[in-house]
């Protein structure tokens, strides 16, 4: 029996074009009772995959010939890749892409999202399972549905989405031989704990590395020329998760909520030549060791845990590696100088001095403060602390001319010689309105060079040509709410700044119904999509010898407010039926009594619920809060 699980969901971009329409060669899963046949139209060779043994072999397509539309054995479905296999309860799963659509290109690689995914068990008959078993899968791979579904898996065929145009600019001859999963940058290839076996079996063409984060591409027209427009995040998948789950950094230096953007511009200058433009920047949490649980408060308290040689550790990780990938660091620090963030960026600050380290920089600009009153135009102010360093830092152009290297290789004309690492205290809303000005300047001179606007005024609000200004707003708002909705569940706040270059009534407006909602989010329903995240990352294995963490124990604290609410109702219940007594005068008199005690115990209970829930709140918050099951910390 096949089962599968799939999920629909609907996402907006640029173009929407049937993947099956372009893709070649195609791909297509043969299903038999014994075996799944991988196969690529015009291919010599196929993937195996035997359903008994669970063995994969590459052998010859000829072998395995294409099941009839009539056949009774097997049958053939077309699909797009797959993610990888997954080792449940009731045996292993192979996880095909069933449906993807073209959402842009980077050169001449078509990007594709993942838009639904297809589960083939490897066992002939999932029924024979235990039906605990059976439910615990289904429950896991619901888990990788969910994660899917939020929109926001890219791949390429021909491409390698994993690296920035830099990266691959450097690669020597040897590595542009390897297969694209052999040279993917391990960070940002989300589905790696699942390549495994295809991996070891040689199937290098069905091994297929996906990103998680942010594409979104445009055409537009300068001067008479044309130039295809990108913005792309990647996150890192290392201390991935939600909100307040997830923060600071691990004992490896692995910061939470990662992620690399990068805003390329493609200039095709003749039909043989192709210059190329990008310009990278990165987010991610404060490198200490911290947390901040969630606990039914609007905004829990952050901590610094372990000891300072521990967080100092982490951190010295975590920037030796951001220097030997991007060079040299300037650490932009937006958090406010007061209450709790005051001591968080207190602890960030001290600890960037004791690193000492001559290549990273650090600026603290409280955002807050400085864009008090909606005074947006202060952001200026961060500019002019930080302009040395965008122009010193540059970014990089390559020139590709076919008719002189008809390998494509290309000619760096400039490299990135480093970058801004942004947070504030989720490096969602305030990082995502810098980063938009950062990369409001920088674009200037990327299209100046390229010969598609006059010399940059200086200015850091300097406005492009109106459709160049409509796309650039736009698409950095749209990061904003991706990018958040990925870590947070909602889109980003302050997006009304983004989109129009000017604060709202309106916006604050909907930043605050957006509060309300991560409010109940990151409460109540963070801990599941903690889980799904976990699971999908390869952080838990199931293991059907130890017992299933999904079997979710009630909180003691919830049993006692069910218990007292079902003691006002019963005691409600008794009350109200002395209503019905026979005697026309007791029930005057009973009625009489009864709505006024009937207040009294109404505003009495109310009184007492809302003093009992404040003390709990205060005391016992993170007994009512959905916590992860399968990674708990």
């Amino acid at each position: 029996t096949q089962s599968t699980w799939g999920i629909h969901f609907v996402v907006h971009h640029k173009i929407m074009v049937d993947v099956s329409l372009i893709t070649s060669p195609s791909r297509h899963i043969s299903i038999f009772p014994e075996k799944y046949v991988l196969r690529q139209d015009g291919a010599n060779s196929v993937a195996v995959i035997d359903r008994q043994t669970e063995q994969i072999s590459i052998e010859s397509a000829t072998q395995h010939p294409v099941p009839g539309a009539t056949s009774s054995r097997g049958s053939s479905v077309p699909i797009h890749g797959v993610l990888g296999m997954v080792s449940l309860l009731c045996g292993k799963y192979l996880i095909a892409i069933s449906e993807a659509r073209l959402v842009g290109r980077i050169k001449k690689s078509s990007i594709f999202l993942v838009k639904r995914v297809q589960f083939l068990p490897l066992p002939a008959n999932i029924t024979l399972s235990a039906p605990q078993h059976q439910a615990d899968d289904k429950r896991y791979l619901g888990m990788i549905e969910t994660v899917v579904a939020y929109g926001a898996f890219y791949f390429a065929y021909d491409f390698d989405i994993t690296h920035t145009l830099q990266r691959i600019s450097a690669f020597t001859p040897e590595t542009r031989k390897m297969p694209i999963w052999k040279r993917a940058d391990k960070r940002f290839f989300w589905n790696f704990a699942m390549i495994g076996e295809l991996a070891e079996a040689g199937a290098d063409d069905w091994v297929l590395p996906v990103i998680n984060g942010f594409f979104q591409y445009e055409n537009l027209t300068l001067k008479g020329k044309e130039f295809d427009f990108v913005l792309l995040s990647r996150r890192d998948r290392r201390r991935t998760g939600t909100r307040f789950h997830t923060r600071g950094c691990d004992s490896e230096g692995n910061a939470a909520n990662f992620a690399e953007s990068e805003q390329i511009v493609v200039l095709k200058e003749s039909a043989t030549k192709t210059v190329y433009s990008s310009f990278v920047q990165t987010r991610g949490s404060m490198t200490m060791l911290w947390n901040q649980k969630p606990n039914l408060k609007y905004m829990p308290k952050g901590k610094v845990i372990g000891s300072q040689e521990k967080n100092d550790m982490a951190a010295k990780k975590h920037y030796n590696e951001l220097v030997e990938v991007y060079g040299d660091q300037v650490i932009i620090n937006l958090i406010d100088k007061k209450g709790n963030q005051k001591e968080m960026g207190e602890a960030f600050t001290s600890q960037i001095s004791r690193l000492a380290n001559p290549r990273v920089k650090y600026f603290w600009f409280d955002f807050h403060h400085e864009c008090r009153k909606m005074q947006w135009q202060n952001l200026s102010r961060l500019v002019d602390l930080v302009k040395e360093d965008i122009d010193r830092h540059r970014f990089f152009v390559m020139e590709e001319d076919e008719l002189i290297n008809a390998k494509g290789d290309g000619v760096v004309e400039e490299r990135q010689f480093g970058a801004f690492r942004t947070n504030c205290m989720d490096c969602l809303d305030r990082t995502n309105v810098v980063q938009s000005v950062f990369a409001r300047r920088t674009l200037h001179t990327q299209l100046n060079l390229l010969g598609l606007l006059p010399p940059h005024k200086g200015e850091p609000f300097e406005e492009f040509p109106s459709r160049l200004e409509y796309v650039f707003k736009n698409m950095w708002a749209d990061h904003a709410d991706v990018m958040s909705f990925l870590y947070s569940g909602t889109g980003a706040l302050k997006t009304d700044f983004t989109r129009t270059g000017r604060r709202t009534k309106a916006g604050a407006f909907e930043d605050g119904r957006n509060s309300v909602k991560r409010y109940f989010l990151n409460n109540f329903y963070d801990g599941d999509r903690q889980d799904c995240i976990d699971f999908f990352v390869g952080k838990y294995k199931p293991d059907p010898s130890k017992p299933s963490p999904l079997r979710k124990p009630s909180s003691h604290m919830q049993l006692l407010l069910l218990g007292v609410t079902a003691f006002m109702m019963v005691s409600w219940a008794a009350l109200s039926s002395a209503e019905t007594s026979t005697d026309p005068a007791d029930r005057v008199f009973i009625a009489n009594s009864l709505q006024v005690t009937k207040k009294t115990i109404l505003a009495s209970f109310l009184a007492v619920l809302a003093i009992v829930s404040g003390k709990l709140i205060t005391a016992k918050g993170t007994h009512f809060v959905d916590k992860p099951r399968l990674c708990p910390e």
